[in-house]
């Protein structure tokens, strides 16, 4: 069993999960139920490894009542709020050099592009979108977080609307939460035009094969399901009807020790001038490899 991170380590908090009904599952890339076990993680839930397509998962997972119930109220167990005023200053800052918007404005623009982004939260990403002219929606379960987005004037859903055709989809560290992958990019597929682009990013678990079960994924961001690596991710995406045009590994965990602030200061606008600095050289240059990004596209 790992040992759990410091207490004081925001993504290493540990859900409060009903451990008594637990819900079995197969391995989520391909069906199979041969399995290795892995290792233990904090909760006591353990990670196993398909015998069969190789990919790490776990087999026991809360039930469907239990995720949603959590999810509802995902923001206020990460310490995420909504964005204060130097916070939009900022968002305008990243807009202009935000790598998930380089790699879109390179790959076919955001002018006039329909973009849906499932697992919005506060919807930072998609006000960078609609300063670069797009015309968005945010599909997000915390409520809070929705309210907060139409008060911004986007338009939000808890779930992937069922009507509409987007030209862009985006999910950033969210496949990894997802009990059923697949059905999740399948309902994505559906609602993308021909050649529509996908953009994904998750925990990379290809580094996994360097570090073991001493990768500090198994013991941050306990919510987390499934551990994706470049194989795993590809044959997912293969199933579901999208192919892997560019892929990009990049980053280290965030292991911050105190929760966001979102109170206004006024030393926070000395702060602007480092903070467009870093955003001028963030096309995922920083050493690291413990964020998988890929662009797909519908096939």
């Amino acid at each position: 069993m790992l040992p759990a991170l410091p207490e004081n380590v925001l993504a290493g908090a540990v859900p409060t999960w009903d451990l008594s009904s637990l819900v079995h599952r197969n391995c989520p890339i391909c069906s199979s139920n041969r399995k290795l076990s892995f290792c233990t993680r904090p909760d006591s839930l353990n990670v196993t490894q398909c015998e069969d397509c190789l990919a790490l998962y776990l087999p026991d997972i809360p039930s469907e009542s239990e995720i949603i119930k959590f999810y509802e109220q995902y923001n206020q167990f990460k310490a995420y709020h909504a964005p204060s005023k130097t916070d939009l200053i900022k968002i305008r800052i990243r807009s202009w050099f935000d790598p998930y918007v380089r790699i879109l404005e390179r790959s076919g623009g955001l002018n006039n592009q329909k973009l849906i982004e499932v697992g919005c939260s506060f919807g930072t990403f998609l006000k960078c979108c609609i300063i670069r002219g797009s015309k968005v929606h945010g599909v997000e379960l915390d409520a809070k977080a929705r309210k907060s987005l139409t008060n911004f004037g986007v338009t939000t859903s808890a779930e992937i609307p069922s009507n509409g055709t987007f030209d862009i989809a985006c999910a950033f560290q969210v496949l990894e939460h997802i009990a059923n992958p697949l059905m999740l990019l399948n309902s994505i597929h559906s609602i993308l035009q021909k050649d529509g682009r996908l953009l994904l990013s998750v925990p990379n678990a290809g580094e996994v094969s360097k570090l073991g079960c001493a990768w500090v994924g198994f013991r941050a961001d306990l919510e987390h399901f499934n551990y994706f690596d470049l194989k795993s991710l590809s044959h997912l995406l293969t199933k579901s009807g999208f192919y892997i045009e560019q892929y990009w590994e990049h980053h280290q965990p965030n292991l911050q020790r105190t929760p966001g602030s979102s109170t206004f200061r006024i030393t926070d606008i000395l702060t602007l001038p480092l903070y467009l600095l870093r955003y001028a050289n963030s096309d995922f240059s920083e050493n690291g490899a413990y964020a998988l990004t890929v662009l797909a596209r519908k096939v």
